[in-house]
């Protein structure tokens, strides 16, 4: 299992291109851990990540690698990523590798990271969460329902984006 996980707390992975190369460790300064309970290294994990600011959790890996790293966090008893006072939403971008295409995704706050849903579509990434024929904004996600019922959707979308 290969995924790439970056807590983005200054907004440097807006853009697509240098998130992925954040994640793929390209550049230097940058601390990329390789599982989602990585991020709490040395401390308890929460029942739920909670975005309070403008920061995102950003993951890179195989479809089938972020469900099982996800399914990972809860078998720890991680649920959810919430996002107090605002609205949670999930875009992604797909990376064509030499062998496998690879599914880029940014967990953030609608209003406090990305400011408006044309900042994030006008660099490239696709909406992936909520849906714009599903159900309406919340403030979280079950990281159950990401990896079974958001994640799957993407499966078999050739790659688009290149570093």
């Amino acid at each position: 299992m290969s995924v790439d996980v970056y807590y983005d707390t200054n907004g440097s992975c807006k853009d697509p291109r240098t998130a992925i190369s954040i994640l793929a460790e390209a550049q230097r300064g940058y601390l990329v851990r390789h599982s989602f309970i990585q991020m709490w290294q040395g401390v308890a994990l929460p029942p739920a990540a909670s975005l309070n600011g403008a920061e995102a959790i950003l993951m890179m890996g195989t479809t089938t690698d972020l469900q099982n790293d996800l399914r990972w966090a809860v078998y720890y008893n991680m649920t959810a990523v919430n996002i107090p006072n605002d609205y949670l939403v999930i875009y992604y971008v797909r990376r064509p590798t030499n062998d496998k295409t690879k599914t880029v995704i940014s967990i953030a706050p609608l209003q406090r990271y990305w400011g408006t849903h044309t900042n994030a579509t006008n660099l490239g990434w696709r909406l992936l969460y909520p849906s714009p024929s599903g159900p309406q904004y919340n403030a979280g996600i079950s990281l159950n329902t990401l990896a079974d019922q958001i994640l799957p959707t993407v499966q078999g979308q050739t790659g688009w984006v290149r570093i």
